[in-house]
């Protein structure tokens, strides 16, 4: 357990009994990116049970963290990350090897007062422990405030993907015919 002197904040291992407030973040996690216009993307409560049996059976396996936040023993935030190895033939053999944080969650009312830089800090430690030096994360488009931190945490973008819509015809251009499932 790391504590930052004169605070309550803990660091610790995810254990059993975390699973229901793993839940409860990832509900959140999800729901805030679904306000800020990512249409589709499930419901909190849709996905936030099944999605974090994935994050804990993942990071339970090859190396992977899963860390929880604590201030006086009760769940503020968490951090989930896996080793993952690129398959992409474009880039160096030797760059392949990374970790990916696949989520970084503080409740609100404990953001900017460094819980998610600790929960970082103690994931750098942990995969540079096991030789692994890069880590990857990723963050909705319109999440910026994500974005700035991951960015003030010395994350660089690496890869940028754009994303469209495609409008679909609604009568058959040929006989008029009314599509089913078109918008």
């Amino acid at each position: 357990m790391n504590r930052q002197p004169g605070s309550a904040l803990a660091i610790r291992p995810y254990q059993d009994f975390d699973f229901p407030a793993v839940v409860a973040f990832v509900a959140m996690i999800q729901d805030h990116e679904r306000e800020l216009g990512s249409a589709n993307r499930r419901q909190g409560g849709a996905i936030a049970v099944p999605y974090a049996h994935h994050v804990c059976s993942r990071t339970a396996m090859d190396g992977g963290i899963l860390l929880m936040a604590c201030m006086s023993d009760a769940p503020v935030g968490f951090i989930s990350a896996w080793p993952d190895r690129d398959d992409d033939p474009l880039i160096e053999p030797s760059a392949r090897e990374h970790a990916v944080i696949s989520d970084v969650f503080v409740l609100p009312n404990w953001r900017r007062m460094g819980v998610a830089q600790q929960l970082l800090l103690q994931t750098e430690q942990h995969f540079r422990q096991r030789g692994i030096a890069r880590l990857r994360i990723g963050a909705a488009s319109l999440n910026s405030p994500a974005s700035s931190f991951y960015s003030g945490s010395g994350f660089k973008p690496s890869e940028i993907v754009y994303e469209k819509t495609i409008p679909m015809p609604t009568h058959s251009i040929v006989d008029g015919r009314i599509i089913k499932g078109a918008h």
